[in-house]
This record gives structure tokens, C-alpha cells and sequence, in this order.
């Protein structure tokens, strides 16, 4: 059985981008699914023995209040890492970011991440990026 936590389509307005056109705040798209352990089920319903999904989002969010960005690998990455950092119970992790607004030809721009616990932690012994 696959267990998905999926928080989908979040937008969020973010300084990003290292274009002129690109100052200030635009919108950014982030959607981020958890697999998780086969062991993973939940004999309560306290939020406690769950995966925390809030925690997920509000962590998210705050990547903007760090100041501009210039690369979405800077965030993608950065997602990466506290999405394995939530739980132990996430087993691997896909994200996906998203400028819907730099091509007027184009839904958007943006990059995918999909990596095993065991993957991630081989390329980035850390865990996440320090940018």
C-alpha cells in the first residue's frame, strides 16, 4: 500500500529570480508529496502520532522571510530538507516549484525534485542547502 501526504498548489508570493523584470514579489507555486513508511498508520486521532502536515506548510512559508532568492534550486532544496526533517516516517519526498509568471508563452517555469531518504542524504550528507 503507498501512503501519500500531498500538500498541492501552494502559492505563495516570494522575492525571486535574478532577472530585472523579476523584482519584487511574484506568485511561486510549490507542491510537495511525502511517501511514507509502509508501517506508517495512525491508531488515534491525535495530530501527535501523525505526520504534521502543518508543520510542513508553515516551514515552507517561512523560506520567504529570509530575504530574495536568486534560484529555485536554492528553494527546491531547501524544501527538501524539511520535508525529510518532519518525520522519520517519510520515506522519500517529490517536489515541484513553479514562476507561473516569468513567460507570457509558458504555465510556468520551474524544477522537480524526487529523492529517497537514503538518496538525499548520500548527495547532501547535511540534509539541505545552506545558501
Amino acid at each position: 500500500m503507498k501512503k501519500v501526504i500531498e500538500l498541492k498548489a501552494m502559492r505563495v508570493n516570494a522575492e525571486i529570480g535574478i532577472h530585472d523584470f523579476e523584482q519584487g514579489t511574484q506568485p511561486y507555486d510549490i507542491t510537495v508529496r511525502l511517501t511514507l513508511a509502509n508501517s506508517y498508520f495512525v491508531m488515534t486521532d491525535r495530530i501527535e502520532d501523525a505526520v504534521n502536515y502543518d508543520r510542513l506548510r508553515d516551514e515552507i512559508a517561512q523560506l520567504n522571510n529570509g530575504g530574495r532568492i536568486n534560484l529555485q534550486e536554492t528553494v527546491i532544496q531547501k524544501i527538501m530538507g524539511i520535508a525529510f526533517g518532519i518525520d522519520m516516517r517519510v520515506k522519500a519526498v517529490e517536489a515541484s516549484v513553479s514562476k507561473p509568471t516569468v513567460y507570457p508563452d509558458c504555465e510556468g517555469v520551474g524544477l522537480i525534485y524526487e529523492a529517497t531518504r537514503e538518496e538525499w542524504y548520500s548527495h547532501n550528507p547535511v540534509g539541505h542547502y545552506r545558501g
